[in-house]
């Protein structure tokens, strides 16, 4: 066998080769050959146009909550390097059930890479475990494993319902590389569940006539790996103990021809790559052209060409500095296509930080503390969020962190369990359960094409900066120029028109619930109201599937489960019998009902007999004016009778009469009535026997005689306002309540260029003993995700 390094301005890297040292001559003839093709068909693909990525992650208050309390987050968006984004403003949280239902949304403004934001759980939530959802619009080109979701807990009492629950098993069987080779020891990964759980197992491994040739034990969540001879034509049966069940798998068919992977991850500074084939290999090597490439998605670290197969087993030895931070992979191609893959996971020490708090000052009701970032090599200018508990803490359960949502599960298929606990220092044995975790869920085979939509997806989804607001002017163009006016009247930003009547503005830092005006200006500076003028209506957003674990909605439970969230009843509190308490939930229609009969009741007494007639769908479908739409709308026309009175006419000989602001419109009136349809804010209708009786209610501006010079738009699908946080005050005052409460929440910690923040917080008289979840990055990159105590 000869392996060689090649050298390309793709490949960022190259790698040390402990092999045949008359590689170099080889060099000439593989780039004549071999590189074209690979290049042409693998390397060019995966980084032309790439599409660049971002990775979320969420950092909440604490991990459990109660029905009543206030979630506060502070979501971080990175981009490829893991350095903050710049290139997105907005993100979409949800907060969803375990059937993955949306049950509340917030759109968060990002500025370099940071937005703070919070969901008020009362009356949205009952105890039980839920799910914080966040991507950006560029997320959306990627594979699902790029949304990030995060499990948390609501704690309440709840009825106690016997569970019954039928165990689905799931083992599964994972040749290291991808495949078994006959004649060969092979390393096999193997993974045990029960409704979706990595379980405690053991067992073995047995041939043809019954006989043990090998064994495994649970290591880590479900997770292990053993090592198996396998003798062509014979075939082997996993045999696996779960709880007094044994359970039967077939191992897979070995090839009888082809090139195994094997990786020693051990090492502090180097990677180990064993290059394995058996005779058969070895002694009918075809004319196949097979190349190892070292890649971090569509970042390439290196490649190397198998020319030939010289010996059985080859090593090839590689720096660390070498590769990028977080999971890298060696896929291995036969004829430019994808064979076999290895995910490994590198830990650069250059990209490692520390963190340090210290005790400066105390005050009566206060506590100054100091925060010390130290890297020798990089700025340690951060930007961090800090949650601060009791040293007794019962609500610190933090099951992702900031280093396993950016260099984790987005490299990583499927629901990852606890993805926080690899990267925790007091794990002794992290490193090796991570390898365990890359062997069973790193790869599943796919081909060329597949790979390159994965690694490089076409960009179906831009980013986000600010919001746009678009619409059309309906009729005459009269001036050539927009303007975006405040609700306080303020100028944000003129557009030239161009002759077009469609346009938009973008870029627009704007909240839910925010008022915008837009109208004519004219050079002079002097606003004209447009006449008619449609604004675009917010574009549903799809909302990616989620990875809920799978225990989140486990199709084997029956009805009768046992309701989940913590049992918590704190001593010295009465308990009263438990009932059953339904609750109709009101709709925004039945709500906004409530609000018209409250607000029009002192001109209307009897308003709760009348309904109320939709208008902003109908407004383009009518001319200006008030009968205008009632003819339209409702079939209404303006009668004469006998030349002696007006009166409004409807089908079939039955006649209505209307009320303005309360007042009944009379005969002599309807001539000169002149009432537009922009000065109208509700119309309600009560049919009386086929007849009917209008009631139309004016703005404020037109009861106060005001010509306004602009179209109002109300702003529905802007950024949701960040609110200050505060500690709740429970109804219970009880110690254990502190086990489940945070003493403090600081999302907003910059460093100074030394690496140094002060912060306060409130002295908790439960406790004087503190642990500090501190997450954030630095502006190159630097990750920080640490447990602190004081």
């Amino acid at each position: 066998m000869r392996l060689f390094v090649t050298r390309h301005t793709t490949v960022n890297n190259t790698l040390t080769v402990k092999a045949s040292f008359q590689f170099f001559f080889l060099i000439i003839s593989f780039w004549a050959q071999g590189q074209t093709s690979f290049e042409e068909h693998v390397i060019l693909p995966l980084q032309k146009n790439r599409t660049p990525q971002e990775k979320v992650f969420i950092h909440t208050n604490k991990t459990s909550y109660f029905t009543d309390d206030i979630l506060w987050f502070k979501a971080y968006v990175g981009n490829a390097t893991n350095a903050p984004s710049t290139k997105t403003t907005k993100l979409y949280v949800n907060l969803l059930n375990s059937e993955s239902k949306i049950i509340a949304s917030k759109n968060i403004f990002v500025f370099k890479g940071v937005g703070i934001g919070q969901f008020n759980l009362g009356s949205i939530v009952n105890p039980g475990t839920y799910f914080i959802q966040a991507y950006s619009n560029n997320l959306r080109n990627f594979d699902k494993e790029f949304v990030y979701l995060q499990e948390i807990m609501v704690l309440g009492k709840t009825a106690k319902i016997e569970q019954v629950e039928k165990p689905l098993y799931d083992i599964q069987v994972f040749p290291e590389g991808g495949y078994l080779l006959a004649d060969m020891e092979n390393i096999i990964g193997i993974k045990s569940m029960i409704n979706g759980n990595g379980i405690n197992f053991s067992g073995k491994i047995v041939n043809s006539k019954n006989e043990n040739v090998s064994s495994f034990t649970n290591q880590h969540l479900g997770m292990t790996k053993c090592r198996l001879f396998y003798k062509k034509g014979e075939r082997y049966t996993a045999l696996v103990n779960i709880n007094d069940t044994l359970i039967r798998i077939k191992i897979p068919i070995a090839k009888n021809k082809g090139i195994l992977l094997s990786v020693d991850n051990s090492k502090k500074d180097s990677l180990i790559l064993t290059i394995k084939t058996n005779k058969i290999a070895q002694n009918k090597f075809d004319d196949a052209q097979y190349i190892l490439l070292y890649h971090q998605r569509n970042k390439i670290v290196g490649l190397i060409e198998i020319n030939t197969l010289e010996s059985p087993e080859t090593t090839i030895k590689s720096s660390k500095n070498k590769f990028y931070q977080g999971v890298n992979t060696v896929t291995l191609f036969k004829n430019n296509q994808p064979i076999a893959e290895r995910k490994i996971f590198i830990e650069r020490e250059n990209q490692q930080i520390k963190t340090s708090i210290k005790k400066v000052d105390t005050e009566t009701d206060s506590i100054v503390y100091k925060l010390k970032l130290e890297n020798k090599n990089q700025s340690t200018k951060a930007d961090l969020s800090i949650s601060i508990f009791p040293a007794k803490t019962k609500n610190l359960n933090e099951k992702q962190n900031l280093k396993s949502a950016f260099l984790l599960t987005p490299h990583v298929k499927g629901h990852v369990e606890s993805p926080a606990y690899y990267f925790n220092l007091e794990n002794k044995k992290r490193k090796e359960h991570l390898d365990l975790l890359l062997l069973t869920q790193g790869w599943s085979q796919y081909s060329l094409e597949q790979m390159i939509h994965s690694l490089n997806p076409k960009s179906e989804f831009d980013f986000e900066l600010g919001h746009k607001l678009s619409g059309v002017i309906i009729g005459p163009l009269l001036y050539n120029r927009l303007a975006l006016i405040s609700n306080k009247n303020k100028l944000i930003v003129k557009l030239f028109l161009n002759g077009k009547k469609r346009f938009q503005f973008d870029r627009l830092l704007i909240h839910k619930g925010d008022t915008l005006k837009i109208s004519y200006m004219a050079d002079s500076g002097e606003v004209f109201k447009i006449k008619n003028l449609k604004i675009d209506s917010a574009k549903t957003v799809n909302v990616p599937i989620p990875i809920l674990p799978p225990t989140a909605f486990n199709p084997s439970k029956k009805n009768t489960t046992k309701s989940t969230g913590y049992d918590w009843n704190p001593s010295g509190v009465i308990a009263l019998d438990e009932v059953l308490l339904t609750k109709k939930k009101r709709s925004e229609a039945y709500l906004k009902r409530r609000m018209l009969i409250k607000k029009y009741k002192p001109l209307v007494f009897d308003i709760g007999k009348y309904y109320e007639i939709p208008l902003l769908e109908n407004y383009k479908d009518f001319n200006d004016d008030l009968l205008s739409f009632l003819n339209f709308n409702e079939g209404v026309t303006l009668a004469n009778f006998e030349g002696i009175e007006y009166y409004l006419k409807l089908p079939f000989e039955k006649e209505a009469l209307l009320y303005i602001d309360g007042e009944r419109v009379e005969s002599l009136e309807f001539p000169s009535l002149n009432l537009e349809m922009e000065n109208v804010k509700n119309i309600m209708l009560q049919p009386i026997k086929g007849n009917r009786i209008y009631q139309v209610f004016t703005t404020e501006n037109y009861k106060k005689n005001i010509v306004e010079l602009f179209n109002k738009h109300i702003v529905l699908d802007g950024y949701d306002l960040e609110k200050q946080y505060y500690k709740p005050l429970y109804v219970f005052d009880d110690k254990r309540i502190y086990d489940w409460v945070e003493t403090d929440w600081k999302p907003k910690i910059i460093t100074n260029k030394n690496g140094e923040a002060f912060f306060r917080i409130s002295k908790d008289r439960s406790t004087n003993e503190y642990i500090f979840s501190i997450q954030g990055f630095t502006n190159t990159g630097l990750l920080i995700s640490e447990l602190l105590r004081n």
